[in-house]
């Protein structure tokens, strides 16, 4: 369920290709009629590969003048509410249900916030000099997928999770303003754990956390770094990666409700090392988009290393082959972690 772009754009073009066929004649080309309308769909269910996208989005730009993608909040943040209106299902267990020695290291806690508290969960293994703040995804809560991430990332050091506003225990209805507010809150409290235990922090976000973490990283008073997967800088990149030669056709219209952060923008004068991961099998955020995202970040002066995986899912780079090490070698060229 996370970033429904390419699943609202592949059901545009769909939509495109059927209502010019039918309707020719008093078809309005680029009207105010929405051609990625209900029912939602779930990304994973539509994956299309480039050499298809590319005849039926021709076909609809040459026909009807462009597809219209609308962007809204429930399209990017995933709360509970939106969750169950969707009829999604989570699975998984907490970072506490970890295998030894991480589960049995972890303490929980929540953090006050204007709009409520926010639930966390930190480990306390102590392998590395290393406090990591994991950013997740849009569909991330840290009661499902603690376990599992916290896992994963025992090997670069401890890991600190949270959930977002309106996700599971953590309060709120995921507002932008929600966003906002959070960012000082979780600042503190990393920077405080790592002044205690005598670490550096490495900001990690996945997919819409590649945005946050680079919020957060861009906040940080004391020495980071930062290690962004499965993201993007902008919504365009997508389109233009789906698109190609056709994207001039695709008109995005995003709500200014929907919470969304630059990352160029907000690393501009960022002092840390920063790695980007992507996937040649990411089925939900191009491989060419998460590239485009370092290209950004070089181009405004930023130190970036380009990790690049083969096999890796979009919400389990984790589990690709060569992850562990190639992280691992980009992060030690870097003289990250240790």
């Amino acid at each position: 369920a996370e970033w429904r772009l390419n699943a609202q754009l592949m059901n545009g073009l769909r939509r495109s290709v059927t209502v010019v066929s039918a309707k020719w004649p008093s078809l309005d080309p680029c009207g105010a009629k929405r051609l990625d309308t209900q029912p939602r769909i779930i990304e994973r269910a539509h994956r299309v590969t480039s050499w298809r996208v590319f005849p039926a989005l021709a076909c609809a730009a040459l026909l009807s003048g462009c597809v219209n993608v609308d962007i809204g909040p429930g399209d990017v943040v995933i709360t509970d509410a939106v969750a169950q209106r969707q009829k999604l299902n989570f699975a998984g267990q907490p970072a506490r249900a970890a295998p030894p020695p991480v589960g049995p290291s972890v303490e929980e806690g929540a953090l006050p916030a204007g709009f409520g508290d926010i639930h966390y969960a930190v480990t306390k293994v102590g392998t590395t000099k290393t406090l990591i703040v994991f950013c997740g995804g849009n569909t991330f809560r840290e009661e499902y997928g603690g376990a599992a991430r916290a896992t994963a990332l025992a090997p670069f050091g401890d890991a600190f999770l949270f959930n977002y506003p309106g996700y599971a225990a953590s309060g709120g209805g995921g507002k932008r303003e929600e966003f906002e507010a959070a960012r000082p809150v979780i600042g503190a409290k990393v920077a405080a754990l790592a002044a205690e235990r005598g670490a550096k922090l490495l900001f990690w976000g996945h997919s819409l956390g590649g945005w946050y973490c680079s919020a957060l990283a861009s906040d940080a008073k004391a020495p980071s770094d930062l290690v962004v997967e499965g993201a993007f800088a902008r919504f365009t990149d997508i389109a233009d990666a789906r698109a190609g030669l056709a994207s001039p056709f695709v008109r995005l219209r995003v709500d200014p409700r929907v919470v969304r952060y630059d990352p160029p923008a907000l690393l501009a004068n960022y002092p840390g090392k920063i790695v980007v991961v992507a996937s040649r099998e990411d089925e939900t955020i191009p491989f060419k988009a998460t590239r485009r995202l370092a290209e950004r970040l070089r181009a405004v002066g930023r130190d970036v290393t380009f990790v690049e995986l083969k096999a890796g899912a979009h919400s389990t780079f984790y589990k690709d082959a060569e992850y562990r090490e190639k992280v691992t070698a980009a992060l030690k060229a870097k003289g990250v972690g240790g």
